[in-house]
């Protein structure tokens, strides 16, 4: 059986002391009081250093019996013969207590200065690791392999979108949530679950979706070993991996920020040249058809005339596609304040628009609510009646040859509704404003350019763009899509 190393260290101190006691008895003559006393001393030093300071104050009190008995006059009593004597042994308890103590608390410096170089170290060994890391995924992966190295702990990356392989079974998911929500660290030494077999400290001091860092320690021999200063060292470790994990995200969300923009500027550029190229020959076409139309003999041949109608109609939606892209080129290189606005009142942009549809032969079923009279809103008359023009052909699109599209105007405190209301199978469930992209729709006919034009006038003019369909118990189907502005009211 192995002794225990308490046992060892009282061995030890009894084999010196009474090394120091035999060799001053013998050699008192030749060492003198002064040479003994400093050989205990030397006891006192040696077992300030090795042992702990409980043992080492032990020691001084032994070394002060064994000088009184030994040594002082008269000797082989506890009795002092002279007030030098005492003086003497006096001396000798102070300075082997002031030895014994400051030899333990340089030693527990020279420990706490080695503790900081190695964390240092290793900080800075992490550092120059994770600085040349671009990828999340090997950047927490390494992070942890690093630090299960030094502390000897399973580290793992939990949370987000960026988890390393199952080779833990992983945190508590509740416990990992309300860690993201808060902000603060669960485990040993914290106030936060503190009898938890692990750690789990987050990315982030503040509410955030970052990832955590977990630290399991079940499979330490020593788990009483851990304290409050490894759990610091441990914490400062994750900050650093949090910076070069955010680090990377950043550069990663420029880098396709960049991509992104650099491909709509390509598309843009492109779609621009074609679109003014094509101007050109479809109002020659447009023109041309229009005119055939009015032929007499084109009129007597139905064949040629349905022709003629139908190059016409085409010519007119392909006019239409065109300047519906240049426009919406211009309009995601404007701002607010390059747009001319004035205060206008909606009965007169509704009539715009109504106008519009008869110059162009349209017989739609388009009924109009204006509830309110004394508004005025601020806004550019050109740029909302684009807006409502295609609000109103997406209407047209969805609904029957038949079926009404409403155009309501309604207003409630300081705001101002202009709607556009039709009777068609109404929006996907789920849809949002924030879905809208360019050149995505579902339909057949058509690039998907609507709604993307009258989202950007409605940012151009910071109004509201609110989607939404009829409620499913209500006896009309189809959607409403509004546009809401802030108003001007009259007081009476």
């Amino acid at each position: 059986m192995k002794p225990h190393p308490r046992l060892i260290q009282w061995a030890a101190i009894c084999l010196l002391l009474t090394l120091a006691t035999w060799v001053g008895h013998h050699y008192q003559q030749v060492l003198s009081t002064t040479g003994v006393v400093m050989m205990y001393l030397l006891v006192v030093v040696v077992a300030a250093y090795f042992f702990e300071i409980a043992l080492a104050l032990i020691s001084v009190g032994a070394a002060f019996v064994a000088i009184n008995y030994f040594f002082i006059a008269p000797t082989y009593t506890f009795q002092v013969g002279s007030v030098a004597s005492w003086a003497s042994l006096i001396s000798f308890l102070v300075v082997a207590v002031v030895i014994a103590s400051l030899v333990k608390r340089l030693q527990s410096q020279t420990a706490l200065f080695m503790a900081a170089s190695k964390h240092a170290e290793f900080a800075r060994k992490l550092s120059e690791r994770l600085a040349v890391m671009d990828d999340l995924q090997l950047l927490a992966q390494e992070a942890c392999e690093l630090l299960s190295g030094q502390y000897h702990m399973a580290f793992q990356v939990v949370g987000a979108q960026h988890a390393l392989t199952d080779v833990l079974q992983g945190p508590d998911p509740h416990a990992l949530a309300w860690v993201t929500s808060t902000g603060q660290t669960i485990g040993p030494f914290t106030q936060n679950w503190p009898e938890s077999r692990y750690w789990l400290i987050p990315f982030s001091r503040l509410p955030s979706t970052l990832p955590s860092m977990w630290i399991a320690h079940e499979q330490l021999p020593d788990v009483a070993a851990l304290n409050k200063s490894t759990l610091a060292a441990i914490q400062s470790h994750v900050e650093q991996v949090s910076q070069a994990y955010q680090r990377v995200q950043h550069h990663a969300r420029a880098k396709q920020a960049e991509w992104q923009a650099q491909q709509e500027a390509m598309q843009n550029a492109l779609l621009a040249s074609i679109s003014h190229d094509m101007r050109t020959p479809l109002t020659a076409i447009l023109g041309a058809s229009t005119a055939l139309q009015q032929f007499p003999l084109i009129q007597q041949d139905k064949q040629i005339s349905h022709l003629a109608t139908m190059i016409a109609t085409q010519a007119t939606y392909l006019s239409t596609t065109t300047e519906n892209i240049l426009s919406l080129i211009r309009l995601e290189a404007s701002t607010p304040l390059s747009i001319p606005m004035d205060w206008q009142s909606p009965e007169e942009i509704i009539g715009i628009v109504m106008t519009h549809y008869q110059q162009r032969g349209e017989a739609l079923n388009i009924q109009t609510r204006i509830d309110v009279s004394d508004a005025l809103f601020k806004a550019n008359a050109h740029l909302l009646t684009q807006a409502l023009i295609n609000l109103v052909d997406n209407a047209k699109q969805a609904s029957t040859v038949d079926a009404p599209i409403v155009l309501e105007v309604s207003a409630e405190d300081a705001w101002l509704d202009v709607s556009v209301i039709d009777q068609g199978p109404g929006f996907a469930a789920g849809f949002e404003v924030t879905q809208i992209k360019k050149f995505s729709t579902k339909r057949a006919h058509g690039l998907g350019l609507g709604l993307p034009i009258v989202q950007l006038i409605a940012k151009l003019h910071e109004a509201q763009l609110i989607i939404e369909n009829h409620p499913a118990d209500s006896s009309q189907s189809g959607a409403r899509v509004t546009l809401r502005f802030q108003r001007m009211r009259f007081e009476a």
